[in-house]
């Protein structure tokens, strides 16, 4: 019978090269090379912020020993996000996780924004007012009619998704154009430069 050069946990072969330049598979597994990579990671971190990198080694060297509860959090929480992305490198994941991240944003921009500046709002907005007497039928149509024919990019989504998408654009471009009015409103130039036209 003969032996493979695999991971001992699974059937990743030991020599696959790593996205850090000189790692291979095998060395996550060598305790030496995890001290090389350790300092791969320190050389990353300088080059992006040398200030948090002197942060973090101070962390490293104290274990967090004489630093308040909320010193420790503060600098593991900053630190997180160069793990990620040093993570993401090491394993050759880095459009996967682009791809994570904007999908995170994108949810944020969205349904998060729907659910927090429209829909909390509605029962306000309405209150008093009788919505049963309301054609629903109507209303999704128009909806959609709306969807299909001004965000046509919004059709494939679920429907809360891509009602979230319809109604936060709605949004931004009333805000931005209340914004605009309520500037022209409060600039007596504007309206001089109307009267000269």
């Amino acid at each position: 019978m003969t032996k493979t050069n695999n991971d001992p946990m699974g059937s990743t072969p030991l020599s696959m090269s790593l996205g850090i330049a000189g790692f291979k598979y095998g060395d996550l597994y060598d305790p030496i090379r995890l001290v090389d990579l350790s300092g791969a990671f320190d050389d990353y971190l300088r080059a992006r912020n040398a200030a948090l990198l002197n942060e973090f080694l101070s962390y490293r060297e104290s274990q967090g020993e004489g630093m308040a509860p909320e010193a420790v959090s503060d600098i593991l929480v900053r630190i997180a996000p160069c793990v990620g992305d040093f993570i993401a490198i090491l394993f050759k994941l880095e459009s996967e996780c682009e791809a994570q991240r904007k999908s995170i944003r994108d949810e944020i921009d969205t349904v998060f924004v729907y659910r927090n500046q429209i829909v909390a709002k509605l029962k306000r907005k309405f209150r008093g007012v009788d919505c049963t007497a309301w054609d629903q039928n109507l209303i999704v149509e128009s909806v959609e009619l709306l969807q299909r024919g001004a965000f046509p990019e919004t059709v494939t989504d679920d429907p809360e998704r891509a009602l979230a998408r319809v109604a936060v654009s709605l949004f931004c471009l009333h805000n931005q154009l209340q914004s605009e009015k309520d500037a022209t409103a409060d600039d007596p130039t504007d309206a001089d430069e109307g009267l000269s036209l």
